[in-house]
This record gives C-alpha cells, sequence and structure tokens, in this order.
C-alpha cells in the first residue's frame, strides 16, 4: 500500500511520511500493511504500535518529533509489538492482549489501557476503543477532531482480518 505525503524519516526498516502537520504514518517493510502512526499534541506524542523489527525506532520517531512519546498497541501481534518496542520503557495495551505471548519477552513494564479513556497529548485527544474481533484484545485510538481512526487490522488497513464470533 503507497501512502502519500512527504517522507520525513527513512531507514532500511521503515519510512515515515506526514500525513498532516502533527501526524505522520509508517511503513515497515517486513510485513503486508505494517503501519506505525506518530500522533502529536502540544505536550507529547503517541506512537502507535511499533512494526515488527525496526531497528532505533525510538531514534527514528525523535527525528519527528521532540516531544516525549507514548507507546500504546492496537493488538499484541508480531507485526505491531515486534522488537522494536523494547527501545520504549512502558507499553500500553488492552489487557485482553496483555498475557499475549507476542509480549511475553518485552522488556518495559506493560500498562493496561481502559476502554472510553482518553489520551490527552495537549491540544490534541484520542479517545481509546476496545473494539475485539481480530483479537481479543484489539483496540482503535480515535482522534475526533481530526477525523482520524487509527485500527491496526481491525479494519481499514486493506485487509479484514477478524477472528472469534463476529458479533463481537
Amino acid at each position: 500500500m503507497q501512502i502519500e505525503g512527504k517522507e520525513v524519516a527513512r531507514t532500511d526498516d521503515v519510512v515515515f511520511r506526514q500525513i498532516d502537520e502533527h501526524t505522520w504514518v509508517g511503513t515497515g517493510n517486513r510485513m503486508a500493511n505494517e503501519s506505525l502512526y506518530l500522533v502529536e499534541g502540544t505536550q507529547k506524542a503517541v506512537l502507535i504500535d511499533a512494526g515488527t523489527q525496526i531497528a532505533d525506532l525510538d531514534k527514528v520517531v525523535a527525528s519527528i518529533t521532540k516531544k516525549p512519546v507514548m507507546l500504546v498497541a492496537t493488538h499484541a501481534h508480531p507485526d505491531h509489538t515486534g522488537s522494536a518496542t523494547n527501545y520504549f520503557p512502558e507499553l500500553f495495551i488492552n489487557p485482553g492482549d496483555g498475557g499475549s505471548q507476542f509480549v511475553a519477552n518485552y522488556k518495559g513494564k506493560i500498562k493496561d489501557l481502559k476502554d472510553g479513556e482518553i489520551i490527552d497529548l495537549g491540544g490534541r485527544e484520542l479517545l481509546v476503543v476496545f473494539t475485539p474481533a481480530h483479537t481479543p484484545g484489539s483496540t482503535t485510538f480515535i482522534d475526533k477532531a481530526a477525523g482520524y481512526g487509527f485500527s491496526g487490522d481491525s479494519f481499514g488497513s486493506g485487509n479484514l482480518l477478524l477472528f472469534g464470533k463476529f458479533s463481537t
């Protein structure tokens, strides 16, 4: 999938492009539809997902934003919570995926997200919405003001990958 926008960072593992003045999408090259999002407010930024294997992801992100960065995961599959999570001291994740084998080797502290909580970035808010189906802990992050929804593989990534009971 080709993302339009000005390229702001490139390594052998990822390319980041600007979506708007304070939002970027990173495209990893290990798996199909491997996307990361960097969402910035006036006080801090959120990195949504960490890809499969992206060397020095913390440094790449720091080249884009000087704000402190909070790492969150849409779900615990290795193309979203790969080895690059270890560049960050905390990983915020839906407790439905907190015990997943795919985050078992994470060296930092796992912290639980709460359904309906607001992540305040300073002048920009992300609403945390639990959207189980792809995994028990799938989560979507909604920026109502910008009209953005960041969902990992639950919807909108080019593939609809649902498991379990479709009614959920």
